[in-house]
Parts: C-alpha cells; structure tokens; sequence
C-alpha cells in the first residue's frame, strides 16, 4: 500500500466512521524488501538510484513504526548500510588518490541483490516441485526383512528440502537476535567448507552442518551451497533411513580423481 492509498483509506474511513484496516506485505528480510522496491520499480539493479532506494526503503520500516510493528535488527543494519553507501557516493573524491580507481560504494549490494533473486527463483523452484510431488501417491515395494535395517537409499532433492525445513523448525526459537551486527556468509565459502568435511571425515551429516551454523541465514546459504554442488557433480546425498538423516560424500568422479 503506497502513502497516497493510505491517505485515501484514512480520509475515508474518518468520513464514514470505520475503524482503519493497513496492512503491509511481509518479507523474509531486508534483501527481499530492496529486490521487491528495485524489481517493482523498475530500477537497474546494477545502477541502484541510491537515493531513492534509501528513501522507499526508511519509507517502508516508517510504516512498520506507525502500525506498532517491531522493526526487527537486520532491517536497521541495512537502512544503516544503505545510509553508508549513500554518504559515500555523495564524498568527493581524496585528492590524495588521485589516479586509483575506487570500487563503486553500491557494487557490493547489487552483487548481493543479484545472488539473493537468484536463489529466491531456485527456492520457489523447488517449493513447487515439493508441491507437486505431494499430488503423488505412488505404491513403495517392500523391503525385505533381511535388509530393513540396514537399507541406504539415494536421496532425492525432495527429501533434502523436507530434511531442511525439519532441522529449521526445530531450531527456529534460537534464531533470535540480541544485538545488532552485520555477517556475510557467501555460498562458495560454504561449498569448500563442505568439501573439506567430506575429505576429512570421508561423509558428513547435513543435520550437523545445519545445528553448526550459528543463525538461520548461515543454514540458508549452507543449503544453497549444498545445491550447488549436486548441481555440479561434486557430491551424492543419501538416506539412511526414511525422513531421516540426510549424508553427504563426494561424488565417486570426484572420489576417483583425488
């Protein structure tokens, strides 16, 4: 809802003596809102109109204040950020640099904007795929009695995102925020650092991957990573057992290769 609707639903619910009903769309977090501001408004991601972002941006978390909505931390980190950004731009070069070239203040954003839009189509990818399969109902063969201990299957992408969603309900009470501070967390760090589990150990838990990582963001991007590599070949999963525990190893091509 833009400001002039809300001016319009204010002036007429007073006119005829209705109670005032605002609502504001929800975001999963402040990246979400600056791809919602920037893709609704038709601004180019890699030229941010920094001024104007900013303004749409403390814009919306006013809104939040006015409806006696908590602002939650990471919010005010990046309306910190954007406010950083912005006051660079606006400092006239240093003399004393004269000949370098600096890195444009926004450049780092938009390469997060672009990974964070990037992920958010995969993810919606496969909320539909787990949709879809959920309209399925198929007959399982048995399994025999001699192996129904120790059967291991291959798992599916399905069952690593059922995995995931279970390890983050469970955990979703410790995910609050105390203080206010900024973490990057980037995929291919968490790519190598899953490589480097499986190397050492030989095959990792993605159950204990996520309970290692301290906040839900760090599981998000553990996930992506994770994606990234069965995209890649890098790794096989596996389930032990059904809507168990998910194990990672190394692909065997890449098993072979090392």
């Amino acid at each position: 809802m833009s400001a002039e609707n809300v001016e319009e639903a204010f002036e007429g619910a007073c006119a005829h003596g209705a109670p005032l009903e605002v609502s504001l769309p929800q975001f999963e977090g402040p990246l979400d809102l600056l791809l919602h501001l920037v893709r609704s408004n038709d601004m180019d991601i890699l030229n941010l109109p920094i001024a104007e972002v900013v303004r749409q941006y403390n814009a919306y978390l006013d809104r939040m204040r006015d409806l006696d909505l908590e602002v939650a931390s990471d919010y005010l980190v990046m309306a910190a950020t954007l406010a950083h950004i912005k006051s660079r731009l606006l400092l006239p070069p240093d003399p004393s640099e004269e000949g370098t070239v600096d890195e444009d203040p926004r450049a780092e954003l938009s390469r997060q904007l672009l990974e964070y839009e990037r992920f958010k189509k995969a993810a919606e990818e496969l909320s539909a795929l787990e949709s879809g399969r959920d309209l399925v109902f198929t007959r399982g063969a048995p399994v025999p009695t001699e192996f129904s201990e120790c059967v291991t299957i291959r798992a599916d992408l399905s069952d690593l995102v059922l995995a995931f969603e279970r390890v983050l309900e469970r955990l979703e009470a410790e995910d609050r925020v105390d203080i206010i501070r900024r973490e990057d967390f980037r995929v291919q760090d968490k790519m190598q650092v899953i490589l480097d589990r499986i190397g050492r150990d030989g095959r990792v838990s993605f159950v204990d991957l996520l309970l290692e990582s301290r906040n839900r963001l760090e599981r998000v991007v553990l996930f992506l990573a994770l994606l990234e590599l069965i995209r890649l070949g890098g790794v096989t999963i596996w389930q032990p057992l059904v809507r168990g525990d998910i194990s990672i190893e190394a692909a065997p091509d890449l098993g072979a290769s090392e």
